[in-house]
């Protein structure tokens, strides 16, 4: 009984998502299925008389689905019959003057099916429209729709639907909200093309009029996604952040330049048997800066960034992960030279994936970056393009994704001097942000081998504390109220308020300090440095 009610269950369902894609035949057959399973049950008394009282109402809900489903693939069959055309003054004199009396011998008909020629779009036909019974039924019926790329120069894509469509065509559309690419970069790959006048087959690559990236309809909506992760080389200046910012981390700098600043600012120094990186893996404990650098490097670059995560790249919808994955490198191969960036990568790629339908679709989810990383070598001149990816617990990635990684970087913890050089950093930008109103009598030197140990992030909590300091000693002192009516009213400022109250002190600090734990312990460090020993290429 169980199973006969999970195959009706089972069933339903997938007659439902036929007819969500308009596979209205395929949706008939799971439904006839379903009645079917319930007259087994009735007949064999499977049931108690409850249950088969609601199998009954189930079954007329069914039958229900199925007028519907019949009446949609009626209106379907309009859809895809060719378009009349419009009755005008002319068109009624030439239907009179070709009128003859019918014959007493009928004459077979003959339907010719005449696809259109490409890129030509045909007056909308008034049978386009649904008509009211399928509305009223809950259900819109799909038809087919041809997208057209328009070559008008309009800030946003414009999508036109023409109801000559026929089915088994494959259609061209622009991705959603896709923008134009720099100046002087040019087109790059076409999806899912088969338009003549562009170039050839699908999946070539060939330059567009337009430059802008062209995918099919059905994959529009991921290629938004993939979009929204995008920092065009112009827009650069959004990263906010420079090389010579990150303190620190000389040798895991030198080694991502060699692999994404060479190939792509100086290629021909290279020479032909120097191939471009296709992976850099960084490793190390959290809080070291690995993200920053990724963005650095890119910004430096002048590189097209991606910047995902796992969300970004995992769908619920089975197979829909692995077309994530293969946009985003189409889409990358396309603004070339471009950099992705995946922070946390073992999120995608690790060992210990779940059992049962989410390891299978982890498998898929690898298999896929494998093919697509593998596809980056292919020679693509002075247009590299180089994934990057971020994680702390590099142990967990599987072996054959880890040897696709050909630059495997160690971002340690920061040295005393380099916390020493953090702390006076932070602590002047807070100076010249009248946050603080000065530094004097700070021994940052001792301050940083206080500090051995502690992450770049660890330090950088500890002076924001600090920062606050003078602010709740002027709290204590006059009240908040107090504060704003000074500040606000009298037009003081706020560096003037805090030279009342007090300085940043060496106690400030201490006091900080007591309150602060290194994020990372020793047990992981150990364990970072015998994976870098055994693991590391750079």
């Amino acid at each position: 009984m169980q199973g006969s009610i999970s195959d009706i269950i089972n069933d339903l369902a997938l007659g439902n998502q036929a007819v969500d894609v308009a596979n209205f035949e395929t949706a008939l057959t799971f439904y006839n299925a379903v009645n079917a399973r319930i007259a087994s049950i009735s007949i064999n008394n499977a049931a108690s008389p409850e249950e088969i009282e609601k199998l009954k109402t189930l079954r007329s809900e069914v039958n229900r689905h199925i007028a519907v489903v019949n009446e949609l693939q009626r209106y379907a069959q309009v859809f895809n019959e060719k378009p009349r055309r419009p009755m005008t003054s002319d068109t009624v004199s030439e239907s009179r003057a070709s009128y003859a009396p019918p014959s007493r011998h009928p004459v077979q008909r003959v339907s010719v099916n005449v696809r259109p020629k490409p890129n030509r779009v045909a007056s909308p036909s008034p049978r386009t429209n649904p008509q009211p019974g399928a509305r009223a039924a809950g259900v819109r019926p799909r038809p087919s729709v041809r997208v057209i790329n328009d070559k008008r120069p309009t800030n946003s894509p414009t999508v036109q639907h023409s109801s000559v469509a026929r089915p088994g065509e494959r259609r061209v559309g622009k991705a959603v909200g896709t923008r134009p690419p720099a100046k002087g970069r040019p087109g790059g790959r076409q999806v899912g093309s088969a338009d003549p006048a562009r170039g050839g087959a699908g999946g070539q690559k060939h330059e567009s009029e337009e430059g802008e990236f062209r995918c099919s309809p059905d994959e529009q909506a991921m290629a938004a996604v993939i979009e929204g992760t995008m920092i065009r080389p112009d827009q650069k200046d959004s990263l906010n952040v420079k090389m010579e910012d990150i303190v620190g981390s000389r040798d895991a700098k030198r080694a991502i330049e060699q692999a994404v600043c060479y190939p792509i600012l100086a290629p021909k120094l290279l020479g032909l048997s120097v191939t471009p990186f296709r992976g850099v893996l960084m490793f190390g404990p959290p809080g070291t800066g690995k993200t920053l650098l990724a963005k650095a490097v890119a910004a430096q670059s002048d590189a097209t960034m991606f910047i995902c995560s796992s969300a970004d790249l995992t769908s619920k919808f089975r197979g829909e992960s692995e077309k994530l994955i293969k946009l985003l490198f189409a889409m990358a191969r396309h603004y070339a030279p471009s950099v992705i960036f995946i922070d946390e990568v073992d999120a995608l790629i690790s060992n210990n994936a779940g059992g049962g339908d989410s390891g299978d679709a982890s498998r898929r989810a690898v298999s896929e970056f494998q093919t697509q990383m593998e596809g980056v070598l292919t020679p693509q001149g002075d247009k590299p393009v180089v994934l990057i990816g971020a994680t702390n617990y590099p142990w967990n990635i599987r072996p054959a994704m880890l040897r696709r990684f050909d630059k495997r970087v160690y971002v340690p913890l920061p040295t005393v001097e380099d916390v020493e050089n953090i702390l006076r950093k932070k602590m002047q930008r807070a100076v010249d942000d009248r946050s603080i109103a000065d530094i004097d009598g700070i021994d940052f030197k001792a301050l940083a081998a206080r500090l051995d140990g502690y992450s770049g992030s660890d330090v950088d909590v500890i002076c924001r504390n600090v920062c606050i300091k003078p602010m709740d000693r002027a709290v204590e002192m006059f009240g908040i109220g107090k504060i704003t009516e000074m500040v606000d009213g009298d037009g003081m400022d706020r560096s003037a308020l805090l030279e009342q109250v007090g300085k940043v002190t060496m106690d400030d600090f201490e006091v900080v300090i007591e309150g602060v734990e290194p994020s990372v312990d020793k047990a992981l460090l150990k364990q970072y440095e015998e994976f870098n020993n055994s693991k590391k290429s750079a």
